[in-house]
């Protein structure tokens, strides 16, 4: 329980970094990919991606998942525990059932 515990507590802290650095990195994937359309495709192809605004989707995904990220984590968290608890349990109850009348 204390090494699911460090874990769950190690993806709690680096949620907010790691997210932060995708969406920096998504933000130039996003300009790169702009500037190549409209070298490649001349500037009709930039026109048309930068009409389709490919930035505001991976943007508003990006905010979704930091407000929804740590709850997440705590949520697997608390789960994981559950099952770290009834672990014993279970597997005492399936050693009497399958062991208990045999030689």
């Amino acid at each position: 329980m204390l090494l699911w515990s460090v874990l769950a507590w190690l993806f709690y802290s680096f949620t907010d970094p790691v997210l932060a650095w995708v969406a920096t990195a998504l933000d130039l994937v996003v300009d790169q990919g702009r500037g190549a359309a409209k070298t490649l495709g001349n500037q009709p192809a930039g026109d048309v991606l930068a009409a389709l605004d490919t930035s505001s989707w991976p943007g508003q995904w990006l905010a979704w998942l930091k407000s929804a990220g740590k709850s997440l984590v705590v949520i697997v968290w608390i789960l994981g525990m559950a099952v770290l608890a009834a672990l014993p349990v279970g597997l005492s109850i399936i050693g009497r059932r399958y062991f208990r009348d045999k030689p």
